[in-house]
């Protein structure tokens, strides 16, 4: 195919994109000097968000009129929880095995997909997103609904600031502000970055008062000096898998993004995509553990996803003792009720090819040694 199609991953012409939230403001600045790579047939997805975004700048007057005052004062106590991995490694199911704690606050696909207006539309908006959201993550088919635990890097994107996930607009560009590493960005970057998502924070905190936050993205893995600017006392949770699962899903997961939510239906090389990946993937863990000595004793847990699978009960139980959470007893009847109903679930297995397998015995070598991992052989596997 030359083009990438949103109908194979169950999405149409009509299905929301993410940003749809965004106020007109964020719209204008996600799209500047990018228009002209807009293909024809995604023209409708940027009327009807431009449509949308004037009525969503008209929505964040009003509550900042409304709440501004009160968010001024919400302190968010303690600090926050985080999640951490590389795309793919687990780092969904991890955060929604922890949000059954009750006392943990993650923010949900209202605020996320509305990060800027949620005060005000959860009143009115909240029984239209079932009718108008996907029922499914376009990558995995893992569920989404306004009152699911999701990432904030979504809510960067969505309220303009700088995000990863601002590389979904035009895979293989450039885009400003979708660099990996936040110092990578101008200082004026970093500081909107540092105020859109403490805004965002307060308002979660705000409406779940008492409770800690708890947070998963895979760029805050690669933003410990930031987050322990903010929240020195954080603690953090990372979850490593096997790299041929990561690596291949992640494939997956890009083409999926580009398809669902790109302003292009240009296919990229896909020599050039994954050469792209393992640049990243490398970057990325290179950051993680120079700034690992950063993180006090006591503050990190690890663990990995096939552990996870094999033992969740268990491997939790570990890491709030590591961590020092407490209250695991009370917790675990309902973690338990969770993993039940959702113990079916199982990655598709997929042939491994050999040339493929490898490439990435080769390229995430490190990875392989640093978290345990062994080289399997070809033509065995498990994919997205």
């Amino acid at each position: 195919m030359d083009r990438l199609d949103p109908r194979d991953y169950g999405f149409s012409r009509f299905s929301p994109r993410m940003w749809h939230g965004m106020t007109f403001g964020a719209w204008c600045r996600l799209l500047r000097g990018n228009l002209r790579f807009v293909t024809r047939d995604r023209l409708g997805v940027v009327a009807s968000v431009t449509l949308l975004s004037l009525g969503n700048s008209v929505l964040r007057g009003v509550s900042d009129a409304v709440y501004a005052r009160r968010l001024a004062q919400v302190e968010i106590t303690p600090d926050p929880v985080f999640v951490l991995g590389y795309w793919r490694s687990g780092t969904t199911w991890l955060h929604q095995l922890l949000a059954t704690d009750p006392r943990f606050a993650a923010p949900n696909g209202l605020q996320v997909f509305m990060p800027e207006t949620f005060l005000v539309g959860r009143w009115f908006i909240k029984p239209l997103l079932s009718l108008w959201m996907p029922p499914k993550r376009p990558m995995d088919g893992v569920e989404i609904g306004h009152d699911t635990s999701e990432e904030d890097e979504v809510a960067l994107a969505i309220s303009g600031a700088p995000s990863l996930l601002r590389r979904a607009v035009f895979w293989g560009r450039d885009v400003p502000g979708s660099r990996l590493l936040l110092s990578d960005l101008p200082a004026g970057e970093r500081t909107l970055w540092a105020t859109k998502w403490d805004a965002f924070l307060r308002k979660v905190q705000m409406v779940n008062p008492g409770k800690r936050i708890l947070l998963k993205s895979p760029g805050h893995t690669v933003r410990i000096p930031d987050i322990l600017a903010r929240f020195p006392n954080a603690k953090f949770i990372h979850i490593a898998r096997n790299p041929y699962d990561i690596l291949r899903s992640a494939e997956h997961t890009i083409e999926a993004m580009a398809a669902t939510q790109g302003l292009s239906s240009r296919r990229h090389d896909p020599g050039a995509v994954r050469r792209e990946r393992y640049d990243d993937f490398q970057q990325f863990h290179e950051a993680f553990h120079r700034d690992l000595d950063r993180v006090q004793t006591g503050s990190i847990s690890f663990l990995r996803y096939e552990d996870l699978r094999r033992d969740p009960v268990g491997e939790l139980a570990r890491v709030y003792e590591e961590l020092n959470l407490g209250g695991f007893d009370r917790v675990e009847p309902a973690l338990r009720a969770r993993v039940a109903a959702i113990k079916d679930y199982a990655p598709r297995a997929r042939d491994l090819d050999p040339a493929l397998e490898a490439e990435i015995w080769t390229e995430a070598r490190v990875y392989f040694g640093r978290y345990g991992y062994a080289r399997q052989p070809a033509h065995a596997g498990h994919a997205p």
